[in-house]
């Protein structure tokens, strides 16, 4: 759930909200920025983080999220989309494309 835009007033969005200020306010000159969600097991919220940081930084920019993970891809389904090409779909592709 994209509970930054269902519910913008919770006290968890404003966390997303407060992690956003602080990560754009640590950003220097560059006009790119990557963020990397990771965490040792599956279920602390990677996902649920992922797609609410994504949402939040939205408002300010183009913002490209990518789901990494190629045993559980999540993004997809809580943002209610149904990819036709994983990340796993696209690197094969790439390694094929290359002719390796």
């Amino acid at each position: 759930m994209v509970f930054t835009l269902a519910n913008p007033w919770s006290p968890q969005a404003e966390a997303v909200r407060s992690l956003k200020s602080s990560i754009l306010m640590a950003k220097t000159k560059q006009s790119s920025l990557v963020i990397l969600v990771v965490s040792s097991t599956a279920g602390e919220g990677k996902t649920m983080l992922s797609v609410n940081l994504a949402s939040v930084l939205a408002e300010h920019a183009e913002t490209c999220l990518l789901d990494a993970d190629i045993r559980r891809p999540r993004a997809a389904s809580t943002l209610g989309l149904l990819p036709e090409n994983g990340l796993k779909d696209v690197l094969v592709q790439a390694f094929l494309w290359n002719g390796r």
